[in-house]
């Protein structure tokens, strides 16, 4: 449902910085990607109190890891974060929130009604 112009695939540099637009909008920048091995990746999106999230709130930055290998009834999507509340919005990045994941920083920049920033670094 995503179309792959709408996913960035991130690439080992000192640092990138990307922009995502909440992936409510389906449009513009929705997932950026950072591939860990042929069946895992890190995966970030923009979520925001819109849609299907509508009773978030707060937006941010969610990050997760998918594993192929996992069978889909078993839990291939492992999202990343310290859950408090049990809800999805303890572990939206907000601005300047990091989370370390497979030797990866995510850091939030930005955080606007159109999307967030971050920066990633290994």
């Amino acid at each position: 449902w995503i179309s792959d112009a709408s996913v960035v695939c991130v690439k080992p540099t000192a640092e990138n910085r990307i922009t995502l637009s909440p992936i409510q909008t389906g449009k513009g920048t929705l997932l950026a990607v950072v591939p860990l091995s042929a069946t895992r990746a890190l995966v970030m999106e923009s979520r925001h109190p819109v849609g299907m999230d509508s009773k978030l709130p707060t937006s941010g930055v969610l990050v997760y890891i998918v594993d192929t290998r996992v069978e889909s009834a078993k839990g291939p999507i492992k999202v990343l974060g310290e859950f408090t509340n049990q809800t999805m919005s303890d572990v939206l990045l907000g601005v300047g929130e990091y989370l370390e994941a497979s030797g990866w920083v995510v850091s939030v920049t930005r955080n606007e009604v159109w999307g967030n920033e971050f920066a990633i670094f290994p």
